[in-house]
């Protein structure tokens, strides 16, 4: 195991080729014996880095560095298109919140003994239906794919008498109603999220259109939602 606390730098060269496919090769990959020599770099295109709070800290620090209040740095911070799409999701999650919760307890215990995950498949043999999976509830797309797969079985939580013993408080049909809308809703963000998160083609072209089409969903949507749904959907805004 690597476990040596030595800094390493990794110089990665990224081009398109003739069928315009993304591809990268490391071209160098060294050790980092000091870091006082950091006026080397004379000519940086981007930047690339992960999501954090210290984050605002370095950016503010390269506005400084490079002129401050000019226009010349009014977008240089660019934010992840994935990320604002995590953003306007766990708001419309808010919508749901009791509901999901319901239906995330019932697949926790059924996953949760091997002789009761049985009994389900037993009666979940007769719809042929996807695999119950359990989300993780930071990630929004596994709790999408949890709720798709929950509806499809929701008859067989239904007739599990042992579940709702067990559980308390089943879902009741207005949380399948309100969790059948929100994978609805939530589908589209899914899709868009697997659009742009390719690592083998260019991405970043496609950003402006990608939000506008957000938007617009968005819009079109609000037409169906209540008086509190139309709140948060300020909120996305």
């Amino acid at each position: 195991m690597f476990v040596q606390r030595i800094n390493y730098m990794c110089v990665v060269a990224h081009f398109i080729d003739h069928e315009w496919k993304l591809n990268k090769k490391v071209i160098s990959f060294v050790p980092i014996l000091s870091h006082k020599r950091d006026g080397e770099l004379k000519i940086i295109f981007t930047i690339t880095i992960d999501n954090s709070s210290s984050i605002d800290v370095a950016i503010g620090f390269m506005k400084h560095k490079l002129g401050g209040s000019s226009t010349r740095v009014d977008y240089i911070h660019m934010r992840c298109i994935a990320h604002i799409l995590n953003l306007v999701v766990q708001v419309s999650l808010k919508l749901a919140d009791a509901s999901v919760k319901k239906i995330r307890d019932c697949v926790r215990w059924v996953r949760g003994s091997p002789s009761r995950l049985h009994k389900f498949r037993e009666f979940a043999d007769l719809l042929e239906r996807k695999v119950l999976c359990l989300d993780v509830p930071t990630r929004w797309n596994s709790t999408y794919m949890m709720l798709r797969s929950a509806i499809a079985y929701q008859r067989v939580f239904e007739i599990d008498n042992a579940l709702a013993l067990e559980v308390g408080s089943m879902p009741s049909n207005n949380d399948w109603l309100a969790v059948e809308s929100l994978v609805v809703f939530l589908k589209t963000f899914y899709k868009m999220t697997i659009r742009i998160s390719g690592s083998l083609y260019i991405t970043s072209n496609s950003f402006l259109s990608n939000i506008l089409d957000l938007s617009c969903f968005i819009d079109d949507t609000l037409q169906y939602m209540s008086e509190i749904e139309k709140v948060m959907h300020s909120e996305m805004k």
